[in-house]
This record gives C-alpha cells, structure tokens and sequence, in this order.
C-alpha cells in the first residue's frame, strides 16, 4: 500500500526520491499522548514493498492538551531515512512495516 499524495511531502536524499506523511488527525491515544506518533515513509522512484514507520518519543504539535513538542522537520526526516537504512531497512523487499525511532535530536545519534 503506498502513501497517498495528498498531504504527503517529497524529500531526495542521495539521489533516490521518498515521500513522508503524517496522520491528518491524531488518534485518541496520539491525542492524549498515552503513545508517540508516526510518520510513514515510502520510497517513491521504484515503488517500496516495505513503509518505514517512524516512531516519535514525544508528542504530536497539535495534541489536545496543549503540551509542549517539537517540530518535524525534513532535517529529522532525511536523518532518520538514512539511519533506517543502515539498520535494516529494505525498501524493495516485501514485508511488514519497519519501525524505527524518529531521529529527533542531532547531537546524539539515533539508536
């Protein structure tokens, strides 16, 4: 299944075109902030068999109770691809989602 267009954004990183979305509204549980969001990437140049789902450790920017997060930024997108990549993450090969940690901070690596 891939990401639909609409809503989504396009990021090239190395030559090789991906596209992210996240979640037009929050779940319940997003919302609330019992659980993280995340964000679906696909490749886009030759289709992904495999959706990365990036997986935050802080809160949507539009929870309902107003609690402080950060913003998503192409920078973290890109940086979380391609720490994706290095741990796993095949594209081309068909399977379940690959979940992997939001790269949130720059100063450490992600795990």
């Amino acid at each position: 299944m891939s990401i639909p267009k609409k809503g989504s954004r396009a990021l090239i990183i190395k030559g090789v075109s991906y596209r992210w979305r996240i979640r037009q509204k929050p779940t319940y549980c997003e919302g609330t902030f019992i659980s993280g969001f995340s964000i679906a990437v696909e490749r886009v140049d030759q289709p992904s068999q495999c959706i990365l789902l990036l997986k935050s450790d802080f809160p949507r920017p539009d929870n309902w109770f107003t609690q402080v997060s950060q913003s998503i930024t192409p920078k973290m997108i890109a940086a979380s691809i391609e720490e994706a990549l290095i741990h796993g993450w095949q594209p081309e090969n068909a399977g379940s989602a690959f979940i992997y940690p939001l790269c949130s901070s720059f100063i450490e690596p992600c795990p």
